[in-house]
């Protein structure tokens, strides 16, 4: 199954999700949801079969996209129900996952019991309610995150796991990989995006790096906070290409430095595009 998600802050009013939606719905045209946040400070969550209804969306500062080929049901079943991104129980977190995860039958028993209430049969919304129920009251964090892992292989949990979480009553998140998962930053602009699968820039200069299996990114709005190996998933399948390729290592030192820049706003130096100055978070 072919599907595309991201995660994007954009500091311009611009309808670049619609740039998304037009290039992606050339592969997965079927199974579109998405959440924004405009200018104005007005949220939205929509899920919807067709990428129609998205085109005419304006000032958009924050965006979680997903598009998808349908796993059941077909294009005329308008409920979008088993559509990304899922938002939790209490509201709070929105999840985007590409891939597959198997044996969480041991792990969701436990989870109806806590009282978490599944509105479909998608692991993804399993992924969700999983992460919530050990995330609680508290942050975003690189100790909640190693956590949430050890407690899905402590449950046999295996498969394939490339989620983005937002939160979106702080505007923390984080970006979880299973070798899929890009982030990419516009030349000489603060728009950051997350993401997976070929994210549509063209030509456009760009700053890019793949995070390796393992690997987890925590942000801030279009803030790098830090990028660490949390652990990995029980295996991933064969048939999903597993290649356990990391870094490079020229990309590892500069994406340090990204970070070091956020905490300190010195000029950044990259060997293709030369000096970048004003790179403010």
């Amino acid at each position: 199954m072919m599907c595309r998600m991201v995660l994007g802050w954009t500091s311009k009013s611009t309808n670049v999700m619609t740039m998304f939606f037009n290039e992606w719905e050339k592969i997965c045209d079927d199974g579109f949801g998405y959440y924004v946040k405009t200018s104005g400070g007005y949220e939205y969550l929509v899920k919807a079969p067709h990428n129609s209804i998205y085109k005419s969306r304006e000032g958009i500062r924050t965006f979680m996209l997903h598009c998808r080929q349908k796993t059941s049901g077909t294009k005329e079943d308008n409920s979008g129900e088993e559509n990304h991104p899922f938002l939790s129980e209490d509201n709070r977190f929105l999840l985007t996952h590409n891939g597959g995860v198997s044996s969480v039958d041991k792990l969701k028993a436990i989870l109806v019991k806590r009282g978490h209430k599944f509105k479909t049969e998608v692991d993804s919304e399993f992924l969700l309610h999983s992460f919530e129920d050990v995330v609680s009251d508290r942050q975003i964090s690189e100790k909640v995150v190693k956590e949430w892992i050890r407690t899905l292989n402590t449950n046999g949990v295996c498969g394939t796991v490339n989620v983005i979480v937002l939160d979106r009553t702080t505007d923390d998140w984080f970006a979880y990989s299973d070798g899929s998962i890009e982030v990419i930053k516009l030349v000489e602009s603060n728009d950051l995006f997350v993401g997976t699968n070929s994210i549509p820039f063209g030509n456009v200069p760009i700053f890019t790096m793949k995070l390796a299996t393992g690997s987890a990114i925590f942000g801030n709005k279009s803030r790098i906070l830090q990028i660490i190996d949390v652990g990995k998933v029980g295996w991933q399948m064969e048939s999903h290409g597993y290649s356990g390729v990391g870094w490079e290592k020229d990309r590892d030192s500069y994406w340090e430095r990204v970070i070091e820049y956020n905490k300190n706003r010195q000029t950044l130096a990259h060997s293709t595009y030369g000096t970048i100055e004003g790179w403010s978070d």
